[in-house]
């Protein structure tokens, strides 16, 4: 037997208000997911930063460790491609610190280069000569090792025996160091202070001698 009740159908007005809910479903997952994502991102990014500035770390601990008894430092400002860069030469540097020569007696330099979005990259090469034009030339034209990049500043300090000021500008004539502060601030304005050792060479002929 038929009914004749009629069969209410949706109106125009209950397929709009279901399509606003969906519509507003979707974007609430996709905002979810997106926040979800950027913090993923920003947490590995952390991450990764805090990796590398642990192995800078760890490389600058083993460098000023290891160094040659005739080890020369020089601290300066070079003008770079993109701007100033400040800039780390030690000369020799232990031979495990030859990454591009192929050989030993290499020096090593340590700069913080401009990137060209208004921070700096950590970055070290090798070059062959001691000093003059011809190392001006190497280092001009040396292939960069990226190793530590965001960065905003950084300062390099110097301290000697005896001595409460750490001071702030250093050259092959200033001696040998006995610590060295390494300073660096990120663009997300964290900032990270490493003090680093190096030993105190002593002439076979200065050492006491021993019991026989």
């Amino acid at each position: 037997m038929r009914s004749n009740s009629p069969r209410r159908a949706f109106t125009l007005v209950e397929v709009l208000i279901a399509m606003v809910v969906f519509m507003l479903l979707v974007g609430g997952i996709f905002t979810v997911v997106t926040v979800s994502t950027i913090s993923a991102r920003e947490v590995t990014t952390m991450r990764l930063q805090g990796a590398r500035i642990d192995s800078f770390q760890a490389l600058l601990r083993t460098l000023f460790v290891n160094l040659p008894p005739d080890a020369r430092i020089d601290l300066r400002v070079r003008d770079a491609k993109g701007g100033p860069a400040v800039e780390l030469l030690i000369f020799p540097a232990p031979d495990f610190m030859d990454f591009q020569t192929g050989g030993t007696g290499a020096g090593l330099a340590i700069a913080a280069l401009p990137d060209g979005r208004g921070a700096f990259t950590i970055s070290m090469a090798n070059f062959r000569s001691p000093i003059g034009e011809e190392r001006e030339k190497e280092i001009a034209a040396a292939t960069w090792i990226p190793l530590l990049p965001d960065v905003r500043s950084v300062r390099w300090r110097f301290g000697l025996a005896g001595q409460p000021i750490l001071q702030e500008t250093w050259d092959g004539n200033s001696g040998r160091p006995v610590f060295v502060v390494f300073e660096l601030t990120l663009t997300d304005g964290s900032t990270s202070e490493f003090t680093f050792g190096v030993p105190i060479l002593t002439r076979a002929s200065d050492r006491p001698p021993r019991d026989r």
